[in-house]
């Protein structure tokens, strides 16, 4: 007995899955790298090409920072106690969450408000 075929879009999805990794190494370096870095200048144009051939396939990536939590596109890592911002607001973003096709491919990996404990 044969397994059945995997659908087209199945595919595109894990193809899509093993892409996200390249993304987000791409963003720690120019994270990492200074401002006037020459380097930093090619790797933000890497990174744009990939992004730009991505979207082409529907794929578009989405930051979470700032908005309120959503456990339907929001993967919680941590709670960061803040009196800056209202509690369920993602105030850390470790990864950005992508779809495909308006199909959630990942979410976005962040760290929520929460009210800091009270001063002793």
């Amino acid at each position: 007995v044969s397994e059945p075929a995997e659908d087209a879009f199945d595919l595109i999805e894990k193809l899509v899955k093993d892409l996200l990794p390249v993304v987000d190494n791409l963003d720690r370096a120019l994270a990492a790298a200074a401002e006037d870095d020459p380097h930093a200048a090619g790797v933000r144009l890497v990174r744009a090409s990939l992004e730009q051939a991505l979207a082409k396939h529907g794929v578009v990536g989405f930051s979470a920072l700032g908005e309120k939590f959503d456990p339907a596109i929001h993967e919680a890592l941590m709670q960061v106690p803040t009196g800056e911002s209202p509690p369920g607001t993602v105030v850390l973003e470790h990864a950005r969450g992508f779809k495909l096709n308006d199909r959630l491919v990942r979410p976005a990996m962040v760290g929520g408000a929460v009210q800091p404990p009270p001063a002793s």
